[in-house]
């Protein structure tokens, strides 16, 4: 999450949504695999890059109930 974070501040923007999603890949029951998810796909979505709607579909499937899911759901153009 740390390599993440510092890519993000960098603006490292793929670097970052590429470590992101590695920690998710990697560690799926980790405690910070939602917000992990959630800034890749927030990050996706702000470049308008098409991985972003796959991102958004992961964070509902594998954690329905995470906070990050629910501030997800309240963005329009991806609310179902």
């Amino acid at each position: 999450m740390q390599l993440a974070q510092a890519r993000e501040r960098g603006l490292n923007i793929e670097g970052a949504i590429r470590a992101y999603t590695a920690l998710v890949d990697s560690a799926p029951q980790a405690s910070e695999a939602p917000l992990a998810l959630f800034r890749a796909w927030k990050l996706a979505s702000e470049m308008h890059d098409i991985r972003a709607a796959e991102f958004y579909a992961r964070l509902h499937h594998a954690y329905p109930f995470a906070p990050e899911a629910a501030i997800a759901a309240l963005v329009p153009q991806y609310a179902a």
